[in-house]
């Protein structure tokens, strides 16, 4: 996308500009909080602690992503959706609906605003079938992908400072910002276990509300009005 956008506005800021919000989309809204909901299963799932549960995902994540590559990434996260509407779909006709006041929601989980972060870990351990169960798991630690982020990096920044760039100066630059991501991000998970009442939608929604729109005007405003240049969107 942000080669569209350069063939669009003729000029380097504003892909620039797209480039480093989508890398702070993906650190704050993507990498961390695959991490930060997967170590929430395994926490609630094998009583571990949540950043033995976060080490535990990366190391995955690495072994599955530099083994398998882009292709294992595509067929997890087609496998992954799948699993995750039809488990949804089956633990919506079995689930128990509890209600209970804010003093017990501060007992469970710390906070009296809900416990939604923890909710769905446990109506499937607790009320699923064993096997699908066991699938719902695994999708939900299934390991999240670094490739596009890196991809980004090292062809609309790295590439616009170093124009002759060897294949393996690509792939060295990557994973070292493959470990600087996942480094960001796990610092980051404190923050988003603070953040929203600990509802981990809302902060979602939060973080993207700042950060998506300029995206998207960008976008849009490019496909829908011609007369429109990089200077008046990066003037905005």
């Amino acid at each position: 996308m942000p080669q569209y956008i350069k063939m669009r506005y003729g000029g380097e800021r504003i892909r620039v500009y797209l480039t480093c919000l989508a890398l702070m989309l993906s650190i704050f809204t993507k990498i961390s909080v695959d991490l930060y909901s997967g170590a929430i299963f395994l926490q609630q799932a094998l009583n571990w602690n949540l950043y033995a549960s976060v080490t535990a995902l990366i190391l995955l994540a690495a072994f599955f992503t530099v083994g398998g590559g882009l292709t294992a990434v595509i067929w997890t996260d087609f496998i992954q959706t799948v699993i995750m509407v039809v488990s949804s779909f089956i633990l919506m006709i079995i689930n128990e609906i509890g209600c209970a006041g804010p003093d017990v929601c501060y007992q469970v989980c710390h906070s009296r605003n809900g416990c939604s972060d923890i909710a769905y870990p446990l109506l499937v351990l607790r009320l699923m079938p064993n096997a699908i169960r066991g699938l719902t798991l695994a999708c939900m630690i299934a390991p999240c992908a670094f490739n596009s982020s890196t991809t980004i990096f090292t062809i609309d920044i790295w590439q616009r400072f170093r124009r002759n760039a060897q294949d393996w100066e690509l792939m060295i630059v990557g994973r070292v910002f493959v470990m600087i991501l996942v480094g960001i991000s796990i610092l980051w998970i404190s923050v988003i276990r603070t953040a929203q009442g600990a509802r981990l939608f809302d902060y979602i929604q939060a973080i993207s509300s700042f950060l998506a729109p300029p995206v998207a005007a960008c976008y849009l405003l490019g496909i829908l009005w011609k007369r429109i240049n990089e200077e008046v969107i990066y003037s905005e």
